[in-house]
């Protein structure tokens, strides 16, 4: 503004600046200084309409000026400090010399500062008071300064900035006592409670919503006014127009900031209701700074540690409580801790500490840090556990002598029990053994009687048809000397015939010999255990009985029809057993096979084809056999108890559940080898019998 030299400019804020801008702006500047004084001048509303209200309502808060500045409407207006603020702006805009308020603005502002400062060297003996000696120096800066450039600008101007404050605490003062209604905030909050008040659930959308429509009304208003404001002379048009679009645009946004005002409201309520629930809090709260010490307490503090709140101020809580450490950042987040003051009982103190967080997020930079710790008082209850663990031990010791007692009584018990049940074993075993002695006697009698008496007629038939074939040649031969003397067609016909029977006679032959040899291993089955160690055929004997077992089931189903594969080791050679006992052994185990598949063709139908596979093999000093069937498996509940007596899943009148027991004790017990079975459910059953080839000599 110095370099506007032109005479008649004077004070003029306008003027001056517009003389100074043509020099680097041109023709423009009218239009720039015009857009900068208005946009200077609505910030400046701006600035007084938000940050006015809201410090008077601090300071309303405090108890530094009337209660009726600290009214806040349901939807976050400050009413009585708004229009306050009015009104002082109102003052300023009659009285219209800018440059006369800024002088008297700005010296009351700096008193606010000097008394400021003046305050807090003043009470420099309080802890919560931060670096009070440089608060003294400021306040002398600031009188200096306040001095020198008030006179140098003017005393009248700095007198009336001095007495600026005072003029309103004595309009405060007044509000206070004159009974006007509105200067009381009864007043207002009976208003207030007549209006409803409702948040809008969409609230973000209605404000871009609302703040989008002023913008466009803004642009519609400008290009509505700047149609009319052409016929103006020179830059007037473009500088009215533009304090009108500024002033429009200023309202908008005004109004779009009007409807944030609920969150206020929200803000304030979290606030109330945090400061509340500090008060009213049953334990300890202290805020910590960033090196331990107290800087706020609530009420419950004072009768945990004992100590008033300004005592607890500006200690370090590590001086309270040694157990922890010097450094904050070192304090664990969930300890005990002993406290132990003079006069006072040693108390037992839960500590919980927050990690570390800033104190204000624009201060967080500034490393202005605090922790918040929450302290409880449990040493009834450290005492109550003590007592409990005590009586927990004594009662553990006397259970723990019951016990022995007790132990060693069902020891003698428990001896006694074993002793009887070793007993009641040998009885029951002795009396299976008898059992099963007398089962197998009477079933090999029973078995060899049978043979003997098929035997007979079977011998009988045998005999007779070998002597009828005889005779059938015999008659045959002097037919054929005698043909010559017969009828050709009737010669051939006798031919024919006594072909047909030679043919069915040596087939009757053939079948007798054949169950004469079935009737033959029947009685070498019905000897029992009175056979001798002798060397044996294993694939033989194998052989032998897989056709005794095919017929026997044969003759129980006649339906009943298998396919068997057989692959013998031929480098077995004879191993020494009791032939009779291991081919009761095989017959069982075929049998059962044959058994277990056969019922498998009847679940199953036509789609499912019988197969027995028995296999021997040469394992150098002990020989493997194989049984194998595709029957239905043996279920996991059932498999370990295969081998017990009289244990069988067959039907009462199909079995007797002696074959696997005595199999076993045949190959395990009588000739030292193993019996083993693999199963899976709905596929195969395999039973694998190892026998040693040498066994004789340590035969039982």
């Amino acid at each position: 503004m110095r370099l506007a030299t032109e005479s008649g400019l004077q004070d003029d804020t306008f003027l001056n600046l517009l003389a100074a801008a043509k020099l680097f702006w041109g023709p423009v500047a009218s239009f720039m200084v015009t857009l900068l004084i208005v946009a200077g001048c609505l910030l400046s509303s701006a600035t007084a309409v938000s940050n006015s209200p809201r410090v008077l309502y601090q300071l309303a808060l405090d108890g530094h000026l009337s209660p009726v500045f600290g009214v806040v409407s349901p939807r976050g207006v400050l009413g009585p400090a708004l229009l306050l603020t009015f009104l002082l702006s109102m003052i300023c805009l009659a009285w219209g010399d800018i440059a006369r308020l800024v002088m008297v603005s700005a010296t009351a502002f700096l008193t606010a500062y000097m008394t400021v400062h003046l305050g807090l060297w003043l009470r420099r003996d309080r802890p919560e008071v931060l670096w009070p000696r440089w608060s003294g120096v400021f306040f002398l800066v600031e009188t200096v300064i306040l001095i020198v450039g008030g006179l140098a600008w003017n005393w009248q101007d700095l007198l009336i900035g001095l007495l600026l404050p005072i003029a309103i605490l004595a309009v405060d003062a007044a509000i206070r006592r004159i009974a006007f209604p509105p200067f009381h905030p009864a007043w207002w909050i009976k208003l207030y409670r007549g209006q409803s008040y409702k948040i809008t659930k969409d609230f973000v959308a209605l404000q871009v919503g609302i703040l989008i429509f002023l913008v466009c009304s803004t642009a519609a208003i400008a290009w509505v006014i700047r149609a009319r404001l052409d016929g103006l002379p020179g830059d007037a048009a473009d500088n009215l127009l533009i304090v009108l679009v500024m002033t429009v645009g200023f309202v908008g946004v005004a109004v779009a900031t009007w409807t944030s005002l609920p969150q206020v409201v929200s803000m304030n309520e979290a606030r109330e209701g945090a400061e509340q629930l500090f008060t009213i809090a049953l334990d300890a709260i202290v805020v910590l700074d960033e090196t331990g010490v107290i800087r706020q307490t609530n009420p419950a503090a004072e009768s945990v540690f004992g100590i008033d709140a300004t005592g607890l101020l500006g200690h370090n809580l590590n001086k309270l409580l040694p157990g922890l450490a010097f450094d904050p950042e070192r304090w664990p987040s969930r300890s005990e801790q002993t406290l132990n003051l003079p006069n006072r009982d040693s108390r037992i103190l839960e500590v919980a500490i927050s990690d570390r967080f800033s104190q204000n997020a624009s201060l967080s930079n500034q490393g202005m840090q605090e922790y918040v710790a929450i302290v409880r008082d449990i040493t009834e209850r450290k005492q109550a556990q003590e007592s409990l663990e005590k009586a927990n031990e004594e009662l553990e010791i006397q259970v723990e002598n019951r016990t022995s007692e007790l132990t060693h009584t069902v020891q003698q018990l428990q001896n006694e029990i074993e002793e009887r049940q070793e007993i009641e074993a040998n009885l029951r075993a002795m009396q299976n053994q008898i059992v099963v002695q007398e089962k197998l006697a009477s079933l090999g009698s029973l078995t060899a009687g049978i043979a003997h008496e098929i035997r007979n007629p079977l011998n009988f038939v045998n005999n007779f048809s070998e002597l009828s074939a005889e005779l059938t040649q015999e008659l045959f031969e002097k037919i054929e000397n005698q043909a010559e003397r017969l009828d050709p067609a009737t010669s051939e016909d006798i031919a024919e015939l006594l072909s047909d029977l030679k043919a069915n006679l040596n087939k009757i032959n053939q079948h007798g010999q054949r169950a004469d040899k079935i009737v033959g291993n029947m009685l070498l089955h019905s000897r029992g255990q009175s056979g001798q160690w002798e060397a044996t055929d294993i694939n033989s004997l194998l052989a032998e009985y897989i056709n005794l077992a095919y017929h026997g089931m044969r003759a129980k189903e006649a339906a009943f029809n298998i396919t068997i594969e057989t692959q013998y080791d031929n480098d077995i050679g004879e191993v020494n057993v009791v032939p009779q006992d291991i081919g009761r052994v095989f017959l069982n185990i075929i049998s059962n096979a044959c058994y277990a598949a056969y019922k498998k063709k009847q679940q199953m139908g036509a789609e499912f084809s019988p197969v027995l596979d028995v296999r021997t093999r040469n394992l150098g000093a002990t020989i493997e056999i194989r049984i194998r069937d595709n029957g239905p498996g043996i279920k996991p509940e059932v498999l370990d108890k295969i081998f017990n007596p009289f244990f069988t899943t067959k039907p009462p009148a199909e079995g007797t559940g002696l074959g696997l027991s005595i199999s076993q004790d045949v190959i395990v017990q009588q000739h030292r080898g193993e019996l083993k079975v693999e199963t899976e459910v709905g596929d195969y059953t395999e039973f694998i019998i190892i026998l040693p080839k040498k066994i004789a000599e340590i035969r039982s």
